[in-house]
């Protein structure tokens, strides 16, 4: 995460860094790709996570699949905001 936030945030050229451009900024189609890339392996590892924690809790086993299920939607939620992300930009290029 701190890595894409650099990758974003100085990946413009000085004096003006907001102006966005193929001529003053770097690929900015590859930085999502591999940012999206990133966030899709963590939500992954965050899901592993939750699923591996709830298996040894004493409760419900419906209430254990609530837990991960929540967790797992979150992949559905933020992917789906990366991928218009990214069509954007492919569009705009």
């Amino acid at each position: 995460m701190v890595a894409g936030i650099f990758a974003l945030a100085f990946q413009c050229d000085m004096p003006r860094p907001w102006v966005l451009g193929p001529e003053s900024c770097g690929d900015q189609y590859a930085v999502q790709i591999g940012l999206a890339t990133v966030n899709i392996v963590t939500d992954l590892v965050i899901i592993t996570l939750a699923y591996f924690m709830m298996r040894t809790t004493q409760v419900q086993t419906s209430k254990k699949w609530t837990v991960v299920g929540l967790f797992g939607l979150r992949i559905a939620c933020v992917q789906r905001q990366q991928q218009g992300q990214i069509r954007l930009l492919a569009d705009s290029s």
